[in-house]
């Protein structure tokens, strides 16, 4: 029975679903023998290091009464293991709390998980838990504030660190390292009138800090570091601030500020000088656009002043097309009534005078036909030429 009940066990620390371990579990147990102990410690430690809560609360819940402080040491283990999901740390870190409210390492590891995923309220709620059970307020203040300083990389986080230091009943000239990194973490997060706030801070209780004057310098620049300087417009030079730092600092690190400085000059007037041509560029282009756009102003006038002309040419040689053709239309008319008119036996009319008017009608109505077939050709002619 014990050869099973080890293989069992074996086969719940190899078993890949959580739910069929905790079923097996459930089977075996209930049974007692000589190596069960040191079958579930191995087991807790397997599901720890795998990462698996259900599997590790089923094996907790063998401990007894007198086992409190296993319990509350295997659940801290778990809220570190690499693979465990933060969901799981979470609980685990609650089942400690439930049973001791005031363990420091629970809190604190609690307090980490808040920040990271800046659950900066609960987190505050956190803070004053760890305060309210530490025998050394102040110790933590600055230990966290220490810790926590390194890795503000937001502007809610830096809020929630200056909140950190309103706890600190000391004196601030403690938290001076804090307080000046929380300074530079504002200017990498282009907070600079918040940098501002943390250096002169720390001006208020050490006046001859060196780098506050220098996180003064980068902020009223608004630069976020001293690589940064090299971008800026404004001189670094012209900051009073960075005159006090340069009587503060070593020689090496005043012959390092002074090429800093002269570098920066130069590509402050080389920008310049850049911007001068740009400008100047796009000055010349904005000139040529101009020119441009009135020589095609003029060259459409023209080609709409002569299509104007053309038009109006058209127009009339239309009109005169048209009159011809009825000119021609009316003489031949005129030619078909001469002639019938002298074939009529109605009129008394004398025979040569007849034949006279009859000669003079064909004459009359052959021109109109003539007439009429040019400027019909003329008309043909325009029609295709359209």
């Amino acid at each position: 029975a014990t050869v099973i009940l080890d293989g069992l066990y074996k086969g719940i620390n190899d078993c890949t679903s959580q739910k069929k371990a905790v079923e097996l579990l459930n089977l075996i147990l209930p049974y007692a023998y000589e190596s069960r102990a040191r079958r579930i410690y191995e087991g807790i430690t397997a599901a720890r290091r795998q990462g698996k809560y259900e599997v590790f609360k089923k094996l907790l819940s063998t401990l007894n009464s007198a086992d409190v402080k296993d319990y509350i040491a295997y659940n801290l283990d778990f809220a570190v293991a690499e693979k465990a999901d933060e969901k799981d740390k979470l609980s685990a870190l609650r089942a400690v709390l439930e049973v001791d409210e005031g363990n420091a390492k629970a809190l604190n590891l609690l307090l980490d998980i808040q920040i990271a995923n800046e659950e900066y309220e609960n987190a505050r709620q956190t803070l004053e838990n760890i305060l309210k059970f530490s025998k050394n307020p102040d110790k933590e203040v600055s230990r966290i504030l220490n810790k926590h300083s390194k890795k503000a990389k937001t502007i809610k986080a830096l809020a929630f660190c200056k909140n950190v230091m309103q706890y600190y009943a000391g004196d601030l000239v403690d938290l001076k390292n804090a307080i000046l990194m929380l300074g530079f973490k504002a200017l990498s997060c282009t907070a600079f009138d918040k940098a501002l706030e943390f250096f002169n801070l720390v001006l208020s209780v050490d006046g001859e800090e060196k780098d506050a004057y220098w996180g003064i310098a980068l902020a009223k620049i608004h630069a976020t570091s001293e690589k940064n300087v090299l971008l800026v417009d404004t001189p670094l030079a012209s900051v009073p601030e960075y005159t006090k730092y340069l009587t503060l600092v070593d020689e090496g690190r005043l012959e390092a500020c002074m090429e800093l400085t002269k570098k920066q000059e130069a590509e402050i007037k080389e920008r310049a000088r850049l911007a001068e041509e740009i400008k100047k560029s796009q000055e010349r282009r904005a000139e040529e656009n101009r020119k441009t756009q009135e020589r095609y102003a003029e060259t459409k006038r023209i080609a709409e002043e002569k299509a104007k002309e053309t038009a109006k040419k058209e127009k009339k040689a239309r009109g005169k097309k048209t009159a011809s053709l009825i000119g021609s239309i009316i003489l031949t008319a005129i030619g078909m009534a001469g002639c019938g008119s002298c074939w009529s036996f109605d009129l008394d009319m004398d025979a040569g005078l007849r034949l006279v008017l009859g000669f003079i009608g064909g004459v009359v109505f052959i021109l109109g036909l003539i007439w009429m077939g040019g400027a019909l050709a003329a008309s043909q002619d325009d029609d295709n030429n359209d």
